[in-house]
């Protein structure tokens, strides 16, 4: 049985944002879609491309399928205002979504589980060196990520 895709796959994510869980109003177990809070608003971070990657490793357990997602890319930003932002986002559950080069948006995080943000900060030691953020989400779910449309991803 031939596996292999018959067009062009490539991997890699695109675009990340993220939302504070504690911002959703509504989450439509349908499509995916998001009703906001007042004051809340997707974040959404630029990452270099070829260093935006999800991984999703499933195993059984005896209370069934688990999901241990990981999420991790490298903003290239430094100004005070990035701090603050990655600094308000950390430590609490949050709504992501990634799109990946091939064009799928995956939506990671329920009403009642998020994924959690850790960060770390690298000046280089060259001139020639990128200065930023390493960002990795990481969290463990009983099910997969939620693919949504491309509409759905950039209007609600």
């Amino acid at each position: 049985m031939n596996t292999r895709p018959t067009s062009w796959n490539p991997g890699g994510g695109a675009e990340l944002r993220i939302l504070p869980i504690a911002g959703i109003a509504d989450l439509s177990a349908a499509t995916g879609g998001v009703s906001l809070k007042p004051g809340y608003s997707w974040q959404a971070f630029y990452c270099t491309p070829g260093m935006l990657s999800y991984d999703d490793q499933e195993s059984d357990t005896d209370n069934g399928p688990l999901h241990q997602i990981a999420i991790q890319g490298f903003a290239p930003n430094d100004a005070p205002t990035y701090s603050t932002i990655l600094t308000s986002l950390s430590g609490i559950p949050l709504l992501v979504r990634l799109r990946e080069y091939a064009g799928s948006w995956r939506q990671v995080g329920s009403l009642l589980t998020g994924m959690t943000l850790t960060y770390t900060y690298n000046s280089g030691r060259d001139v020639p060196d990128s200065r930023g953020y390493t960002l990795k989400l990481a969290g463990d779910f009983d099910q997969p990520c939620f693919l949504i449309s491309p509409t759905i991803a950039q209007n609600g």
